[in-house]
């Protein structure tokens, strides 16, 4: 999930605060509050959906609360297309191997953290609980 302490976003390599909408959802996320947190992606989605480099956070923010709600299949929808937006789509995929975990489909999950470089220990982690 996103950090707690979030304040700003990595860009093309350059570090970019978040849009109030994005803050808004964020806190909103942060209390467990996803229902609400996903209808204000929702806007910041639509607001920004001309900008594909902006276009990234609330796409990762909606899989984030499909993923905390247990709605698997949707999160990684959201992930794969903030992956496509973004240079570094570890943490992206790493999202996206827990969510295949969790629907029984360890080895795609292993795969995508096997195609993935510069792993986290994280992502070695979750990597070796697949291989279990």
């Amino acid at each position: 999930y996103f950090s707690t302490t979030m304040t700003t976003r990595t860009t093309m390599g350059t570090p970019q605060a978040l849009t109030p909408l994005q803050s808004e959802c964020l806190e909103l996320f942060n209390a467990k509050q996803y229902q609400s947190c996903e209808i204000v992606a929702q806007m910041e989605l639509s607001r920004c959906s001309n900008n594909a480099a902006t276009s990234a956070v609330p796409l990762e923010l909606i899989g984030d609360c499909a993923q905390a709600t247990q709605q698997h299949r949707r999160a990684i929808s959201y992930f794969r297309r903030a992956a496509l937006l973004v240079r570094d789509d570890s943490r992206l995929r790493w999202k996206e191997a827990q969510c295949l975990s969790q629907l029984g489909s360890v080895m795609e999950g292993a795969s995508i953290l096997e195609r993935t470089p510069n792993r986290s220990l994280g992502m070695c982690m979750t990597l070796g609980h697949l291989y279990i």
